[in-house]
């Protein structure tokens, strides 16, 4: 019975997925192949910018980052690389994040235990071929 719902799961999935790359090529005449890749790296960006917002630490304040990034990543993710600081100020615009940390840079750096990187691109580096963290791993 279980093998059997998965693989009717499957086909509804399967047809689902085909009904909305029609509606996408029908509608804006957008060939398929161009929609999938767009949208493979659209999604590897959002991924990239979430993969390490977040780390196990015994203290929840220290389970927040800091990623100091460059002025292209902080456009394209709205300055949410500055994560401790829209915990802490979720109310702040986006664009005033920058100014706020700077104006505290050590009592937010000191709020996360230290847990601060410096830019995307040492991060994808570091953990290219190692995991970012283990389960239970806690600070």
């Amino acid at each position: 019975m279980r093998k059997a719902l998965l693989i009717f799961g499957g086909i509804m999935l399967a047809g689902l997925l085909a009904l909305v790359l029609w509606g996408v090529h029908a509608s804006t005449g957008m060939p398929v192949w161009a929609y999938l890749l767009s949208g493979y790296f659209a999604l590897g960006l959002a991924c990239m910018r979430s993969l390490y917002e977040h780390r196990p630490a015994t203290r929840p304040a220290h389970r927040i980052v800091i990623n100091e990034a460059g002025w292209f990543w902080r456009l394209l993710y709205l300055n949410n690389n500055y994560h401790a600081v829209h915990h802490a100020r979720p109310g702040l615009a986006w664009y005033a994040i920058p100014a706020a940390y700077h104006a505290e840079r050590e009592r937010f750096v000191d709020g996360t235990g230290g847990f601060l990187i410096p830019g995307y691109n040492r991060f994808f580096l570091r953990h290219l071929f190692t995991p970012v963290d283990a389960p239970g791993q806690a600070t």
